[in-house]
């Protein structure tokens, strides 16, 4: 052996043997990227699923109210409803109670039914927020969900003004203001008129 044999191309490594499949860990993790991309999958085919629009017949509910009256839409057959969704802890919908109240007090004789819907709420926090804002219109509790479902919602507040008929006039999604509001009930109130 020369002295300049140290510098030749050292022995290639021993080849690893792969054992056949994968190992544990390997599962593990191909299961979470999987979990993963089948959770954001879920939540786009939410995203993506609009709430009711104008034009549409508006979901069927069933509401039974805080003071324990039942509220169904075909017993608001015949009146204009504005179908709120709202939440003590929505900032927003601390902007718009007052508002809704406002609509309640000045449209209740015209035929308008302002309808609360409680969502992702204690009962406590919400009957605190009633009381808060004085509301006397209609509020309840959305109970597993039922009908946040129905009309697919993805946030509060949202807001959908349903005509006598039963059908979708507006879908609001974020604070209905009382001029917005109002604006669209003048609109429907003078097509009832105009021959």
């Amino acid at each position: 052996m020369s002295d300049l044999d140290f510098l030749q191309d050292p022995a290639p490594p021993p080849q690893v043997r792969k054992r056949g499949g994968l190992t544990l860990g390997t599962w593990l993790v191909i299961a979470g990227v999987l979990a993963v991309t089948i959770a954001l999958g879920v939540q786009l085919s939410r995203q993506l699923q609009i709430q009711p629009q104008a034009g549409e017949v508006a979901p069927p509910f069933r509401l039974v109210t805080f003071d324990g009256d039942t509220i169904t839409l075909d017993d608001l057959r015949g009146q204009i409803v504005l179908l709120n969704f709202w939440g003590s802890w929505c900032l927003p919908c601390r902007a718009e109670a007052p508002e809704l109240q406002a609509l309640h007090e000045t449209y209740y004789e015209r035929g308008l039914r302002v309808i609360g819907v409680n969502w992702l709420d204690s009962e406590r926090e919400a009957r605190a927020f009633i009381a808060e804002f004085g509301l006397t219109y209609p509020n309840g509790p959305d109970l597993r969900e039922v009908i946040a479902k129905q009309y697919r919602i993805t946030g509060a507040p949202e807001n959908f003004i349903i005509g006598r008929d039963g059908v979708v006039v507006e879908t609001i999604i974020g604070v209905a203001s009382y001029r917005n509001v109002a604006r669209t009930l003048e609109r429907i109130l003078a097509a009832e008129v105009a021959p």
